[in-house]
């Protein structure tokens, strides 16, 4: 006896992406990092740009700039 599995395509819903830029807090053998989290960046940005103003949002920060980190989130749920 087979068991028919229908699987239907995955859908991506209510996207958002956030920019952190991680910059060092503490120094020495074990430094210590924050992350500078903004908020509400268009999903449809290029890698590219948010790495560009990453970059500008972390010459602005009196820490130095440890990482760019983009942070994609989506709710998934099954296709019609």
């Amino acid at each position: 006896m087979e068991l028919e599995v229908s699987i239907m395509a995955a859908q991506r819903t209510e996207e958002t992406t956030d920019l952190l830029v991680r910059v060092e807090i503490g120094s020495g053998d074990d430094p210590t990092y924050k992350n500078r989290t903004f908020k509400y960046i268009a999903p449809n940005t290029t890698d590219d740009d948010a790495l560009s103003f990453g970059t500008r949002l972390g010459g602005l920060q009196s820490h130095t700039v440890e990482s760019i980190i983009r942070r994609d989130t989506a709710t998934l749920q099954e296709g019609a």
